[in-house]
């Protein structure tokens, strides 16, 4: 732990100390970065913030043979009226054996130290004693064992204490550790006569003897973890120091024990902008009003910078919030902007009324001047506050639309371009039928009939054609060919498996082409009929023919499927 500045000493420190801790919470920094002791004041460390000390002192006899006892009886009750109010201390005094002089309590008017004729320093039992104590601040939070000896470990009847290696050190340090989990504890110490070569016994045997001395420093080591020990190097005035550091680091310890409660506290924000719908038909705007409230309980000054409202749904924008605003404990504070937003179209595809939801939430960054004083005047390395928790507020705005035809324009345009492309392509790819089909049942003497070809299906029956039953069905195919069917009903002249329809093609070329099935013979002429005549009636006469003058002219049918 690091160490901090030693006490202001005298009454006038003292009545000063009070009256900034009787308003916690209202201090106002002039600096950016304020104090420890302005820190202190404003969070009540003196006042409102308990601290357990346990004094350890020891009464052998070896500590009236100089004047490490008397520097004792003069330094304690100097350090007792310097406690805060809501302190508790406990005395404790040990040679071979330990007692408690002063239970832990509130600081007593006055300590009387028994006189120093033990015998042995019995660390243990010493520590045992105020680590009992500690265990009964329940409400207490940071406590400290200050240790104050001249002498080694020299307990050689107690087996569990005789040296580092007795069971009870063990049992010492798991009390500690215990204790950790609700109090931060940190073990002080002086060694008033350091530097001697003494060592250490441990029962009568001879192997017992002779091992090497153990000082307060390894003594408060074998129970304490290694951050959590502080030690006085011996001088003048080391008493009064080692006290006041005991002292100095308990504040910065109640000080973190508070500032752990508010790491990572947030500043909940809110946003509003009334509740009538905002007229987006024309360019506007109206007040919003944004609620800032810290959630520190104990951090006094908390900025909120970069303060900004954004507006999802609408296009709008707030502007006018502060640069900088600080907040305290309990005490909401609330800014104003204004919301604007520009002119918005009133053409749409149909006419009516649009409603236009949005949402404001809040956003900056939350910093405290405190920051980087508890970081490197306390050691609190990993402090820092939160961000900014938002609850969205919902805003809508509200505009009436006309129809507007280049709208429709600019959708349909397009999809009768599509449509008109991809007619073209199949009129590339399935042409319309054009010209005449001459139909004749094959082997039959007389003429055929005409059927004029258009579109792109051609039905007809063919008692009307050829004067048996049954129909033709003619479709245009890819590339401009025909696709030809013939379907021959029962009752005609042919045997049964030739009466099924079949299907063939006609070539798409500029001269007639002729194609046979199920004894139907057909002849597509593209240009029209060879004799230019235009009737075409199924009822008609039978026309011949393309050419009648000699009958080797005539094309040689066959019965074919």
């Amino acid at each position: 732990m690091i160490p901090l500045r030693k006490l202001v000493r005298g009454l006038g420190a003292a009545c000063l100390a009070a009256a900034a801790a009787a308003l916690p919470g209202t201090a106002a920094f002039a600096d950016p970065a304020p104090t420890v002791d302005e820190m202190y004041r404003a969070l009540g460390v003196d006042s409102s913030v308990g601290a357990a000390y346990v004094v350890v002192v020891d009464t052998s006899s070896s500590m009236e043979s100089g004047d490490a006892y008397a520097q004792v009886r003069s330094a304690l009750p100097r350090f007792v009226r310097a406690l805060a109010p809501q302190d508790r201390i406990a005395v404790v005094t040990f040679d071979t054996s330990a007692s408690v002089l002063v239970p832990l309590g509130k600081p007593p008017q006055s300590i009387s130290l028994p006189a120093a004729d033990g015998d042995n320093t019995d660390f243990g039992v010493a520590l045992e004693k105020a680590v009992e104590q500690l265990e009964h601040a329940d409400d207490l939070k940071v406590g400290g064992i200050v240790l104050l000896s001249d002498g080694d470990l020299d307990a050689p009847d107690d087996k569990r204490y005789c040296d580092l290696d007795q069971p009870g050190w063990a049992a010492l340090r798991d009390r500690v550790s215990a204790l950790e989990k609700s109090m931060t504890v940190t073990g002080y110490g002086l060694d008033l006569h350091a530097g001697r070569q003494n060592h250490t016994r441990c029962g009568t045997a001879q192997a017992d003897q002779g091992k090497p001395a153990v000082g307060v420093e390894k003594v408060l080591h074998a129970v304490f973890p290694p951050e959590r020990v502080e030690m006085q190097s011996p001088g003048t005035n080391a008493l009064s120091a080692v006290l006041d550091q005991a002292k100095s680091s308990t504040r910065a310890a109640k000080a973190t024990a508070l500032l752990r409660e508010d790491a990572g506290a947030v500043v909940e924000a809110t946003a509003t902008a009334g509740d009538a719908p905002l007229d987006l038909a024309a360019a506007g705007e109206v007040p919003v009003t944004v609620t800032l409230r810290s959630t520190a309980r104990h951090v006094t000054d908390v900025a909120v910078t970069n303060l900004a409202v954004e507006v999802s749904g609408l296009p709008a924008t707030v502007t006018g919030l502060p640069a900088e605003t600080h907040l305290r404990p309990g005490q909401p504070v609330t800014v104003t902007g204004r919301l604007a937003w520009p002119q918005r179209h009133t053409r749409g595809f149909t006419a009516g009324t649009v409603d236009v939801p949005g949402e404001l939430r809040v956003t900056g960054t939350v910093s405290s001047p405190w920051t980087e004083v508890v970081r490197q005047r306390l050691g609190y390395a990993d402090f820092a506050l939160g961000a900014i928790r938002s609850t969205p507020a919902a805003v809508h705005g509200r505009y009436a639309q006309a129809a507007d035809p280049l709208r429709w324009a600019m959708v349909v345009l397009p999809v009768l371009v599509a449509l008109a492309v991809i007619a073209w392509l199949l009129l590339r790819r399935y042409p319309p039928m054009r010209g005449v089909l001459y139909v004749k049942l094959v082997g039959e003497e007389g003429a055929g009939r005409y059927t004029r070809l258009w579109g792109w299906r051609r039905r007809r029956r063919l008692a009307d054609l050829v004067g048996v039953p049954g129909t033709l069905v003619v479709r245009p195919a890819p590339g401009g060919a025909l696709h030809v069917t013939v379907n021959r009903r029962a009752g005609g002249d042919l045997p049964d498996p030739e009466r099924s329809g079949t299907t063939g093609a006609v070539p798409n070329t500029p001269t007639e082409h002729r194609l046979i099935r199920v004894g139907v013979g057909v002849r597509h002429f593209p240009q029209g009929r060879p004799d230019g005549a235009v009737d075409e009636s199924p009822r008609a006469a039978a026309v011949p023919g393309p050419a009648t003058p000699a009958a080797a002219d005539r094309p040689s049918w066959s019965r074919s499927r």
